[in-house]
């Protein structure tokens, strides 16, 4: 992966301004702080523990992370919320490029709802059973528990 971190590591010259994350401009840019520990991308994990209607302390290791975040619903939650997970961070990722490649603004809102249209449009492909049929009531509340859905 192509973070500031792994180009220095290369000998790859980056100037002091590229050096820090493309999102937040805070701290050196590594892949456990753009995912998971900036501001910017730790404000889209919080947006979407409310919409599943769950809570957690979610850790800044991503492997730990994503044990944690798969592991906050039932077991039949489990590959939902690993579906979740990776488009997530995958979002993340978009949303990162284009703000450091093509000056592109970041915005929580529309990040978290690209992340529920992928999540849908992902569904046939993981075999994912959505608590409902209804894009806008899912769109709107995943409610895992509630809902009862049955989840391979």
């Amino acid at each position: 992966m192509a973070t500031v971190d792994n180009l220095l590591k290369r000998n790859v010259p980056i100037s002091n301004s590229e050096s820090r994350c493309a999102l937040c401009q805070m701290q050196l840019e590594d892949a456990n702080h753009i995912f998971l520990s900036c501001i910017m991308s730790a404000g889209i994990w919080n947006e979407l523990l409310r919409w599943l209607g769950k809570q957690s302390a979610l850790h800044s290791n991503a492997i730990v992370h994503s044990s944690a975040f798969t592991n906050i619903g039932n077991k039949k939650d489990g590959q939902f919320l690993a579906g979740v997970w990776m488009c997530t961070v995958w979002c993340i990722w978009k949303g990162r490029n284009e703000v450091r490649f093509n000056h592109g603004k970041w915005a929580q809102d529309k990040m978290v709802a690209e992340i529920k249209s992928r999540l849908w449009s992902w569904k046939q492909a993981y075999n994912l059973r959505i608590p409902t049929e209804d894009f806008r009531a899912w769109f709107a509340a995943a409610n895992l528990e509630e809902s009862g859905a049955e989840r391979n």
